[in-house]
């Protein structure tokens, strides 16, 4: 994915030109992405593939505390 892709796309869509190092899962495994689908792939930079983890993370407990579950960091 890295040679098909080698610049971050979260990057490039603000006009910066970063050299990509994760291949991250555009939709999270957790929610039921299949892991081998190549459409579900991206190329990040490892700054954002830790903010798109950690807005995912934010989303999640928010999701959670909405239906009822505490978050495991509550614990």
């Amino acid at each position: 994915m890295l040679s098909e892709e080698p610049l971050c796309r979260r990057c490039a869509q603000f006009g910066i030109v970063t050299e990509a190092t994760v291949v991250d899962h555009i939709y999270e495994i957790k929610d039921g992405a299949d892991p081998f689908d190549r459409e579900n792939l991206c190329s990040l930079c490892v700054s954002c593939h830790n903010t798109k983890t950690a807005e995912e993370a934010k989303k999640r407990r928010k999701r959670e505390a909405m239906n009822g579950f505490r978050a495991l960091s509550d614990y």
